[in-house]
């Protein structure tokens, strides 16, 4: 799999959604935050993942799902998030492997929350 370096993330106005599109490449994702998506998320990183974003604390780090489209249905990737450090201005996809989390999980929308695009 190939590996870009160098992202923009562009937030869609008036939504919880935002584009992440590379630099070097006509490649981009729809994200949104996990919070606006799932109440009761949650994975552990190792250190060395911790040292590769230059988290301090877990409020350094800002965690979005993947959007896609299957069949007129917009659904996240609740296993491979993207995790943002914006004060180290890192990012990287991380996969969990020790939770049972669905690559296809139908977003919907929550109580309080915007509504879906």
């Amino acid at each position: 799999m190939q590996e870009f370096k160098d992202y923009a993330l562009f937030p869609i106005e008036d939504s919880p959604f935002s584009v992440l599109h590379t630099i070097d490449e006509q490649i981009s994702f729809i994200l949104v935050p996990a919070i606006e998506v799932i109440d009761e998320y949650g994975f552990e990183i190792d250190q060395e993942l911790v040292d590769l974003l230059g988290l301090q604390r877990v409020e350094d780090v800002a965690v979005f799902l993947i959007v896609n489209m299957q069949e007129n249905d917009l659904y996240v990737n609740l296993r491979a998030p993207i995790l943002l450090a914006p004060a180290s201005r890192k990012a990287c996809q991380f996969i969990i492997t020790n939770r049972d989390y669905p690559i296809r999980y139908l977003l919907t929308k929550k109580e309080g929350t915007h509504a879906s695009p």
